[in-house]
This record gives structure tokens, sequence and C-alpha cells, in this order.
């Protein structure tokens, strides 16, 4: 059952549905403001957008190179991932350009 859990990321509230449970979803939140404050300080003039783009290239190397690592990408994962990806920016039910 879905539940809505209210995260916090660079100091902007997201209310994200999942299936998870919400320590879950509060420990994934976690680490991206962590990986997106990381690169805001590293490039001070960037705006939120282009942060969470260069975040998200980091994040998707990392996978892909794990995934690569074991024998092959499976597409399906990646869709669940871009899924969740798609979720993750929507603030109140809008996406956020």
């Amino acid at each position: 059952m879905k539940q809505t859990v209210q995260v916090t990321i660079l100091g902007q509230q997201y209310s994200v549905r999942s299936d998870d449970d919400p320590e879950k979803v509060a420990r994934v939140a976690d680490f991206v403001n962590r990986r997106l404050t990381d690169l805001a300080s590293r490039a001070p003039t960037a705006d939120t957008h282009q942060v969470t783009v260069l975040a998200l290239l980091n994040l998707a190397g990392e996978y892909l190179e794990r995934v690569e690592n074991q024998g092959g990408v499976d597409p399906n994962r990646i869709e669940k991932v871009i899924e969740r990806l798609e979720q993750a920016v929507q603030v109140d039910g809008q996406e956020q350009a």
C-alpha cells in the first residue's frame, strides 16, 4: 500500500508516494540530499536544476558501472529507476520543471 512520506531535499519539501517502508524512503532522501548538497558546495554558481542533473549523471554512471560489472544491464530495472526518478521530482502531485 502506497504511503506518502514528507522529505526535504536542498531545503525543499517533497511528498513522496511509495510502497517502500517510510524509513527506507527517508534514508534514500537523505542520501540524495547529501549527494546534492555535496555537488552544490563544489559548484556554487550552479542552480538547483544543474546540480540535480549533475547528481543524476553521477548516480547513473555509478549504477551502470555496477550493473556492467555484474554482467549486463537489465532494461526492466532501468525502467523502474526512471519511474522512481520521475516520482521523486513531483512536488505535491505536480512535476517540477
